[in-house]
């Protein structure tokens, strides 16, 4: 008789664990868009070390880092730029799936003034 109970009790603490470790915790993450966002990030990130980000995001030029990121970016994405200081407005995409990377800047030079350069990406199809 002990055996048995010993036994119901092996399967009910083998059940327990499959159950709690093998339900479903909700959709795997896009892998796609996990790779725009570390693709989106190291182009802002070697822009503002080959020091050509503080100056453009100083004059507010997005076309200007648009036009230097280009060349790095996945050629199945589209993207833009938006620069803003505190709070920003998100631009009207039309789009299912929207990836945005945000990076701060404090300055260009001497002068303090906290910006966020925010890069918007999309797919094209």
């Amino acid at each position: 008789m002990l055996k048995t109970l010993e036994a119901v009790l092996a399967i009910l603490l083998i059940a327990t664990v499959f159950i709690v470790f093998y339900q479903t915790l909700g959709p795997l993450p896009d892998f796609e868009t996990i790779g725009w966002k570390i693709i989106g990030y190291n182009n802002l990130k070697t822009l503002d070390r080959n020091l050509g980000l503080r100056q453009e995001v100083q004059t507010g030029n997005t076309s200007a880092i648009i036009a230097k990121i280009a060349n790095y970016m996945p050629a199945t994405v589209n993207y833009i730029v938006s620069i803003c200081s505190v709070s920003c407005t998100a631009p009207l995409i039309n789009a299912s799936r929207v990836i945005s990377v945000s990076y701060i800047i404090a300055g260009y030079r001497d002068n303090y003034n906290p910006n966020q350069v925010i890069l918007y990406m999309w797919s094209k199809s």
